[in-house]
């Protein structure tokens, strides 16, 4: 009787449990060659770690550097465009488009 109530209070537990943790996360599945899994499966035991760790790390870590460094480089540009603009406006010239054109350009770039 007892073994069979806690086997009954285990069943409702994880029952709870992954309704709530499906609720909160998401699960993604996708196919690769078993060439490719081959060189994740190098690369993550080099790191010590299991391979679908290792790829979700290194998809994580990707979309973060990607935008931080986008981010910089946009700084950046805006920061020389800001440059050309006032040294433009103390000099009381007008504003060097064969140089101010190209850090535009760029930035549409960045943003789209």
């Amino acid at each position: 009787m007892i073994i069979k109530a806690k086997k009954q209070y285990r069943k409702l537990y994880l029952a709870g449990y992954n309704k709530k943790y499906r609720e909160k996360n998401t699960q993604i599945t996708f196919r690769i060659s078993k060439k490719q899994y081959k060189k994740f499966e190098k690369l993550a035991k080099k790191e010590k770690v299991k391979v679908s760790f290792y790829i979700k790390q290194l998809a994580l870590k990707n979309q973060n550097h990607s935008s931080h460094s986008d981010i910089k480089k946009l700084k950046f540009l805006l920061l020389q465009t800001i440059d050309i603009t006032e040294e433009a406006i103390e000099e009381n010239e007008s504003v060097d488009g064969s140089a101010l054109l190209p850090l535009l350009e760029k930035i549409q770039k960045l943003i789209r």
